[in-house]
């Protein structure tokens, strides 16, 4: 299921909520189905709070970055990581839905809206593809407005 994940706030586990995947929003749907899929795995690791599995989707090859909400940008692998294996020890209620998708030829970024419970946040998840597959290199807050190609 692309669309949402969400890991219920009652039980902890990881469940998808059912709602039909969102129409495809790019030119290049082969390549936009990968994306959603790569951001999708990024959501399901969060969720199950899945370190190894979180390690697979962030890229290797070139330079990483993210922002938590409330703290300082990260950068470089080793130091992203380690901030999602802090992150991962508790991970928290999450609800994360697909609210667009921004193309270019090498970097697609992907806007959800993220329910944390108490908060709910929009964030960019920007993907770049090493060896046939797409990995994140980002993720931090979005604009607060709606971003279209």
């Amino acid at each position: 299921m692309i669309g949402v994940l969400d890991n219920s706030f009652k039980t902890g586990a990881a469940r998808c909520v059912e709602k039909p995947r969102p129409p495809l929003m790019t030119d290049e749907p082969q390549i936009e189905t990968a994306v959603l899929e790569a951001n999708e795995a990024f959501y399901s690791a969060f969720a199950r709070g899945d370190f190894d599995a979180m390690g697979d989707i962030w890229g290797k090859a070139g330079p990483i970055a993210v922002e938590h909400p409330g703290s300082a940008r990260t950068l470089g692998r080793g130091e992203v990581l380690q901030s999602w294996r802090m992150i991962l020890r508790a991970p928290p209620p999450l609800t994360a839905t697909v609210e667009d998708v921004i193309a270019d030829e090498d970097q697609w970024a992907v806007i959800c809206q993220e329910d944390l419970g108490r908060v709910v946040l929009r964030m960019v998840n920007v993907f770049h593809q090493e060896d046939g597959v797409w990995k994140m290199i980002y993720h931090g807050p979005a604009p607060d407005r709606r971003l279209s190609s």
